[in-house]
């Protein structure tokens, strides 16, 4: 045949090359086209020289049967055509990318595609690849089901081919060739080939072994059997003297001899026999031959044998047997069907023949159970399950008995709330609504009886057993939390529902009667049902409280220990004698605290003493701890409980039991039996019993703990808390007061030094006579300081030695120290090292807010700036607050606030402004209440007159924010020592912020603007517009060149002046919300306070600082010495870093440049949070874990009341929240009148209110969008419109509504942890006792939470003696250190993320894509770990026990909050992950690991998921697609085209969904939603 043919297109069509034309097709090509066409042998000579290797007999057949064309033409439909039949991507892509993709879609449709024999797996492909098989589903059923016969039939029966057999085009007969290569093999199949040359006795050559069937060889001697490990043969027919008869299976005999001939033949004769259980007294166990290859492993790998599972085990097979299973199918899938086969290749077709003999050459089900449960009946006659249950052994043994049984008790308290939805549904009449719970109870009760057995009753438990007895009482435990948990929260709800929330245990015990009853709906008294679940409720209530009763400690004083005690509280004097009487009831206080106390007066008073303050009042803690610690009490204590434990819950669990069966029986037709009765009742006692005595033990474990911990606590100091800051606060002391200053007396220590330092400062010019800003890039002269070396000329140098390092060093010096990618950054810039070389640099580590060596506690630069703006705030009542005090249109919150700001805007300009014009001249500011007094309040336009109070009320504030924010500029200004600013008459109304979202829309006018009106040339413009667009602290024109300028030399309020917001030519620029520039004012106010403060203008503070750090670096060196220039360019690199630090802070670190990847990465980032944070809520409940951390028991059980009303605040919140932005917003909540109305005030004098934490929340700023979820996930706004989107994003998800209540918990506690650490200092201080762990650690707590114990002790005892009528000053300095702690404290619990907290690297915008949703963990991993990791080593006995539970709890709550996830997002457990792996994903999500988890759980070390790349390429790209979360962005668009174009509707609905927000954690239900209403058919 020649290479090259002119063909017309008849031709080609019989060939294949061409689909033949329907009747209503239009050629759209001439059929006397040329085209170059190669077809037969030639064809495939062409594609071999093409690719370079020879074709696979598949690709032959393909190549065959399509033909090859070399050059590109349109087909008769249309298409451009090239090559073997390829169109669209598949003609760039090349045949090899076109064959794969069809045999991948062929598996797909043909799951054994690779077990059948090579010559049928080829016309398959082939007829994949014209695309038979997508248009012939019954076909592939019928092929898929082993009915070859009807197969090959149905094939032939279609258009397509009746068309081309009318035509006479060649696809009649290609598609004939499909249909015959399938009843072919259908007629093989049937055909059993002879069996193998007969073995007289099976041996194993002399091992002394025989086979007894394929898989199972036995010791002629003993009789042990040993089955292969991982393998499945047909069983042979066999008499047991146990069991009889076996019936054999198809196939067996066969395939036993011809294994044990192979066997012997290839010299798989030594048996190795393993130490492992392989069921029914068989030992695991294989043969190898003389060089250690396993007979196990050929059988798999040449297909004799499959892999499968044995004994107990959960998986279907190993990793290893997989694998070799799948690479002997493509072995044999490649190799030359024309080839001679070996003797082992013979035996395998010979073997799957012969096991297909009964059934005629169809391939049925072998004799396997369908579950466990089928199989657990007759072992013996299955050899395997269809349906494996990985929770469950082949005995129907539940492998996890605790978890199912709680997954069966939530089952079932499900269904007993839905018989009560079924009484109410017919007794209301709502028959749908009746009908469609009925079916779900039915479904549940399906599930429950599907699921594996577990010891729930005592006859099934074997007593000698310890095994078997841990199941049961876990079981019953696990079974009866659910139940409980509802009674409890019931009782905890009850103070807040007026009882009402005591009617859900009796409706839940009411369903589950009603659930045993047996019959139709109308054949149930409801009455009985509702009576009997009341009395039942009522003994659960009364048994949790008893439960709790067992649970709680007593105060366990033996005897002596009692006796001891009390002679030690009557001879107690002063102030100990103090604490004693304070126990005293009124009544019983008589002159006690005069004479002393009286023996039952001391009695008495030890019953309300914790266990430290009863040691405390021992001269020898040890000796009289050592008698409550003796064997013999501990264990009489233990005895005593278990005792009443087990009788208290055994009786009420069978009463409860006795109480539920008789109604069932009265209230329905079930019948009374006795003997049933007697057992659930037996089984209730011993369950009961023993869990009741479980509950005991707890608190016998507690008790003796906790005199251990008070052993520890008042025991001397043991040095336990040592550490490097220790060593630095003892230098810091000073030496008259002993006491350590604060960081407030450090700072003006610092400032006073600063001004010393300063020599002639230059002519001073009056602001008043400077314009307003053309003189902005003339140096701030009043400021400057003279000093030789500027901390900005230290920090270039710095940054010019560091950007000089080699790239190698840099990189080694990564390499010595890979911590620095999870520390703190201030810790990586001031190590131990160098904090050791300076004390000034000590303090400046603290300033700036260190945590791990801090020495001087108190208010440090970030927590400064945020109580500065929360100050300001809280003149201002929230927004929210002021639409019920004005009159307004409009529902939804946002046109509530539009309209607020228009009107009080509109009266400024109608009434305030002409008022006060004619006072701006005098430059006399005008107050608040001056301006209102001069408005006539009785002439005003209707909708100022209904508004008149509230306009009143708010102006009055708006003037007080004003001038607050003003005195705090001044006040540091003054500290500064430079001129303070002027005052503007109603800067509050005329201060404007920008309006960001107009200057990037005509970005061009706007730096033309800049250039006209304000003398900037190009690039200062250009610098300034994109650092307001870039910087979210950007809002004022001098703020955003300050950034472009280094950022941290505070120049925006030098002069109190409008600039630009009054100019009308950037009027469009500009904010006209009121709230918006109020909260701008308020930010720049506080950013410029706390700049000036800690850095001082251009620097100086800083400057002057690192003048001292360096000399201290340098002392004792000679000047211009090798160590004294090492030391200077340490000082250097410290002042660069310092400058990154606090350029960080302000958003000015490494900016990217370019407007483009700047917008591209925020819109990336953005869109990742809206679609991938969906279900961030429920991850976040991890956090309430941390809610009692450094906190002790009796706050905890204090406070542990408000749990509940927190909660339910926060839902109704929630809800209200929602209500809000759509617009249906509900009346307010009396929640918060609740919490502040739940505790009456006790003796305790209480400085903030304290029964309001959520006030004490929002106190200091936890709350507002600065401490928000936006802050937590790395999310930098556009503008208004994404700052909104995100605000009302976190709060529908219901991200923000836990979050709030975290850290109101957390709030909650700290009142009383503040006066319980300071009351332990105060009365050492009293008493001049000297350290005890305890007042050391109470110590610590304080400073690690920022609040200075000496100085918090002085203003509190200040304030007690002041009676309640302190100073303003006073007060307010104990309110500012008061509210840092509180700052600190919540932020111990919900890490709030800030630059310096975390590595730096993480505020680099650079490394966006790969830190966004690290704000959280980055902060909990540099600061929270390490603190849980120092409790748990350090603390006292009762906080590192505490602490323990903490790490547990979050543990726990990891696992819970995955598994709510799971049923979010599935329905159902996840049906991915094995409940091993299920565990690995708790501590993957707990926290614990932190960042590391990133590391750890990548797919080279412990993945969670099976990695499932194919190449190197694809294992890169899905590293990063892990590693940066907005990759998955690009992925989802990628799967949503592919799957468009191949028809891929999984595909395309899953990556569909996951591009939508909130739509990717539902995309599993919204496919399968899609497919159960046949919208898509769920195919390919």
């Amino acid at each position: 045949m020649s290479d090259k043919i002119k063909a017309t297109d008849e031709e080609l069509q019989e060939v294949g090359l061409l689909k033949s034309a329907s009747t209503d097709s239009n050629p759209t090509v001439d059929s006397t086209v040329d085209k170059e066409v190669y077809y037969g042998s030639d064809a495939i000579a062409q594609v071999e020289g093409n690719i370079g290797r020879p074709l696979t007999y598949a690709e032959k057949r393909v190549v065959e049967e399509e033909g090859y064309v070399a050059t590109p033409y349109t087909d008769t439909k249309g298409i451009t055509t090239q090559g073997v039949g390829q169109t669209g991507q598949w003609i760039e892509a090349g045949f090899e990318a076109a064959f794969t993709h069809h045999v991948d879609r062929a598996r797909t449709r043909i799951p054994n595609l690779d077990e059948y024999p090579e010559d049928l797996q080829a016309e398959l492909i082939q007829a994949e690849y014209r695309g038979d098989l997508g248009h012939s589903p019954t076909f592939l059923k019928l092929l898929n089901q082993g009915n070859y016969a009807q197969a090959s039939q149905e094939f032939l029966d279609n258009n397509d081919y009746r068309n081309s057999e009318v035509t006479g085009s060649g696809v009649h007969k290609r598609m004939k060739r499909v249909s015959d290569a399938v009843s072919s093999y259908a007629e093989k199949r049937r055909a059993v080939p002879e069996a193998a040359p007969s073995e007289a006795d099976y041996d194993i050559g002399d091992s002394g072994y025989k086979f007894i069937d394929g898989d199972t060889f036995r010791n002629k001697e003993t009789s042990e059997s040993v089955r292969f490990e991982g393998i499945d043969i047909e069983e042979v027919e066999k008499v047991l003297k146990d069991k009889g008869y076996i019936m054999g299976e198809s196939g067996g005999q066969v395939a036993k001899q011809y294994i044990a001939s192979l066997a012997n033949r290839y010299g798989y004769t030594k048996v190795k026999v393993k130490d492992e259980d392989a069921g029914y007294g068989r030992k695991v166990g294989d043969l190898v031959d003389e060089e250690g290859n396993s007979f196990q492993n050929l059988l798999i790998s040449s297909g004799i044998a499959k892999p499968t599972l044995i004994g107990r085990t959960t998986k279907t097979m190993s990793d290893d047997d997989y694998s070799r299973y799948l690479h002997g199918v493509a072995d044999r899938s490649i190799a030359d069907p024309y080839r001679k086969k070996s003797d082992i290749e013979i035996a395998s077709q010979i073997i799957k023949a012969a096991s297909l003999e009964s059934t005629g050459g169809e391939i049925i089900a072998k004799k396997r159970a369908l579950n466990e449960a089928e199989y657990s009946l007759m072992p013996d006659f299955y050899t395997d399950v269809v349906i494996r249950n990985n929770n469950a052994t082949y005995e129907n043994r539940a492998i996890h008995p605790f978890s199912q049984s709680w997954d069966s008790a939530l089952t079932m308290v499900g269904n007993a709330f839905k018989q009560v939805g079924v009484m109410a549904a017919d007794v209301t009449g709502f028959e749908e609504a009746e009908a469609s719970l009925l079916g779900s109870i039915d479904y549940s009760r399906q599930q429950l009886s599907d699921k594996p057995k577990v010891r729930l009753d005592y006859r099934d438990v074997n007593w000698t057993d310890l095994g078997e007895i841990g199941e049961f009482v876990g079981a019953n435990l696990a079974t009866s939390i659910p139940f409980m948990g509802v009674t409890i929260a019931s009782i905890v709800a009850a103070p807040f529902t007026y009882g009402g929330s005591l009617s859900v245990p009796v409706a839940m015990y009411s369903g589950m009667i009603l659930d045993e009853m047996p019959g139709e709906q109308d054949q149930k008294n409801y009455g009985v049902a509702i009576v009997g679940g009341g009395i039942a409720a009522a003994l659960d209530v009364f048994g949790v409280k008893g439960a709790a009763g067992l649970i709680k400690p007593s105060q366990f004083l033996t005897k002596e220990g009692k006796e001891s005690a009390i002679k030690l509280v009557m001879n107690s004097t002063g102030t100990a004698r103090a604490r004693a009487v304070s126990m005293l009831p009124s009544d019983k206080v008589g002159n006690a605290l005069r004479v002393g106390l009286t023996r039952e007066q001391a009695a008495l008073a030890l019953q309300k003493m914790t266990k430290r303050q009863i040691v405390g009042y021992a001269d020898d803690v040890a000796k009289f701890t050592k008698l409550q610690l003796t064997k013999g009490a501990v264990l009489k204590d233990l005895s005593k409980r278990l005792a009443q434990g087990a009788a208290f819950e055994g009786s009420t669990e069978m009463l409860q039991e006795l109480t539920m069966y008789t109604a069932a029986v009265i209230g329905s037709e079930k019948s009374w039996d006795f003997d049933e009765l007697q057992h659930r009742m037996t089984n209730a006692v011993i369950a009961g019993g023993l869990m009741g005595a479980g509950f005991s033990l707890p608190g016998g474990v507690w008790e003796a703990g906790q005199w251990r911990d008070a052993t520890v606590a008042m025991s001397e100091y043991d040095g336990r808390f040592d550490d490097a800051a220790d060593t630095f606060r003892s230098e810091a002391k000073d030496p008259e007061t002993g006491r350590v200053a604060d960081l407030s007396e450090i700072i003006e220590e610092e400032w006073a030094d600063t001004t010393r330092a300063k020599s002639s400062p230059k002519p001073k010019k009056p602001k008043s006579d400077m314009d307003e800003y053309d003189q902005m890039q003339q140096a701030d002269v009043d400021a400057e300081a003279v000093e030789d070396v500027k901390f900005s000329d230290r920090a270039d140098a710095g940054q010019t030695d560091y950007d000089a390092k080699p790239t190698s060093q840099s990189l080694k010096d990564g390499l010595m120290d890979p911590a620095f990618t999870l520390r703190d950054a201030r810790d990586t810039v001031f190590t131990i090292e160098r904090l050791q070389k300076s004390k000034t640099l000590r303090r400046l580590y603290d300033m700036l807010g260190g945590k791990s060596t801090k020495v001087h506690a108190g208010i440090d630069f970030h927590s400064d700036k945020m109580l500065n703006f929360e100050s300001f705030e809280r003149v201002i009542p929230e927004v929210r607050a002021l639409y019920s005090a004005f009159k307004l249109d409009g529902r939804r919150s946002g046109a509530k606030r539009e309209a607020l700001s228009a009107l009080v805007y509109d009266f400024y300009n109608v009434h305030i402004k002409p008022v006060t014009e004619k006072q701006d001249n005098n430059q006399t500011w005008i107050t608040g209440d001056s301006v209102i007094a001069m408005i006539d309040w009785d002439n005003l336009k209707p909708e100022f007159q209904e508004n008149s109070a509230a306009l009143k009320d708010l102006i009055d504030r708006l003037y007080q924010v004003d001038r607050k924010m003003y005195e705090s500029v001044t006040l540091a200004q003054a500290r500064a020592n430079i001129p303070p600013i002027g005052d503007l008459q109603d800067h509050i109304f005329r201060s404007k912020s920008f309006l960001k979202s107009a200057i990037s829309a005509n970005k061009e006018k706007f730096i033309n603007l800049l250039m006209s009106e304000k003398g900037l040339n190009v690039e200062e413009a250009n610098a300034v517009t994109n650092a307001i667009l870039d910087n979210p602290e950007i809002n004022t024109l001098d703020d955003a060149f300050d950034l472009t300028k280094g950022g941290i030399n505070p120049k925006t309020h030098k002069r109190r002046s409008l600039d630009i917001a009054d100019n009308n030519a950037f009027s469009e620029f500009f904010e006209n919300n009121l709230f918006d520039n109020l909260e701008n004012s308020m930010k720049s106010a506080a950013r410029y306070t706390t700049m000036t403060k800690f850095v001082g203008p251009n620097s100086s503070l800083l400057t002057s600082m690192f003048d001292k750090i360096q000399r201290e670096f340098t002392e004792g060196l000679e000047e211009e010495s090798a160590d004294a220039e090492v030391a200077n360019a340490d000082v250097n690199d410290i002042a660069r870093l310092t400058r990154d630090l606090i350029n960080a802070d302000s958003g000015n670190y490494k900016r990217i440049e370019s407007d483009v990847l700047r917008g591209t990465q925020k819109a990336l980032t953005l869109t990742g949070v809206l679609t991938m944070l969906g279900l961030a809520a429920p991850m976040s409940i991890v956090e309430f874990a941390l809610t009692p951390v450094g906190v002790d028991v009796k706050t905890l059980n204090k406070n542990v009341g408000s749990l509940g009303m927190i909660l339910g605040r926060e839902l109704f919140e929630y809800f209200a929240e929602v209500g809000r932005l759509t617009g249906i917003a509900p009346q307010r909540s009396s929640f918060e009148t609740k919490i502040k109305s739940r505790n009456k005030k006790d003796t305790d004098v209480r400085f903030v209110e304290y029964n309001d934490p959520a006030g004490l929340n929002r106190r200091v700023g936890y709350g507002d969008a600065r401490t928000g979820q936006a802050q937590l996930t790395g999310v930098t706004e556009f503008n208004k419109f994404t700052k909104n989107l995100m605000d009302a994003f976190f709060k529908v998800i219901g991200l923000n509504a836990v979050t709030n209540a975290t850290r109101t918990l957390r709030a909650s506690f700290f009142n009383d942890f503040l006066i319980r650490n300071l009351d332990i200092l105060h009365q050492q201080k009293n008493e001049g006792t000297a350290d005890t762990n305890e007042t050391r650690e109470a110590r610590r707590f304080l400073e690690k939470m920022g609040v200075p114990p000496d100085r918090m002790l002085d203003l509190s005892e200040q304030l007690l003696v002041a009676e309640g009528n302190p100073s303003p000053k006073l007060q307010a300095d104990w309110e500012a250190q008061f509210d840092n702690g509180l700052f600190n404290f919540i932020n111990e619990a919900v890490p709030l993320p800030d630059a310096m907290g975390r590595p730096l690297f993480y505020s680099d915008p650079h490394y966006a894509m790969f830190t966004q949703f690290q704000g959280f963990i980055s902060k909990f991993t540099a600061h929270h770990i390490p603190r849980l990791y120092d409790l748990v080593k350090s603390a006292t006995p009762g906080f590192k026990y505490s602490t323990f539970a903490t790490l547990m709890s979050m543990l726990l709550l990891g696992y819970a909050a995955q598994h709510l996830k799971d049923l979010i997002k599935f329905g159902e457990s996840s049906p991915y992950l094995e409940d091993n792996e299920k565990y690995l994903r708790a501590l993957y999500s707990s926290g614990l690991l932190g960042t590391t988890e990133r590391v750890i759980s990548n797919n080279m070390l412990f993945p969670l998921y099976e990695d499932r790349s194919r190449t190197m390429g694809e294992a890169i790209w899905n590293f990063g697609t892990g590693e940066a979360p907005s990759s998955a962005i690009f992925e989802n668009v990628y799967k949503l085209g592919h799957g468009l174009i191949e028809g891929d509707s999984r595909a395309t609905v899953k990556s569909g969904a996951s591009l939508l927000p909130l739509g990717s954690p539902f995309k599993h239900r919204i496919y399968d939603s899609m497919v159960q209403a046949q919208w898509i058919t769920g195919d390919n």
